[in-house]
């Protein structure tokens, strides 16, 4: 047994259950779509979407642009010789 303190493994899958809870909760409201992004390292993202026209060009556009924004924050880490944490 060691004496260094261990921490509790991540729960990787509580943003998709926050995620729909959201979803069960907005039902009524015009499901537009909803994604989870749970990256190795950094903080997860997720989004949904409220939209009655459920346009599906608006949500790939959306989640296109967060995997965009990600990778050239890893980038400009990566040009500063430092690893990324994500955010």
């Amino acid at each position: 047994m060691s004496d260094v303190p261990t921490t509790p493994e991540a729960d990787y899958a509580a943003p998709f259950r926050r995620v729909a809870d959201k979803i069960d909760l907005n039902r009524d409201n015009g499901f537009g779509g909803a994604f989870v992004i749970v990256p190795p390292e950094g903080a997860p993202q997720d989004m949904l979407l409220l939209d009655n026209a459920q346009n599906p060009a608006m949500f790939w556009s959306l989640l296109k642009t967060r995997a965009e924004i990600a990778l050239v924050e890893i980038e400009a880490h990566e040009r500063g010789g430092q690893q990324f944490r994500g955010r």
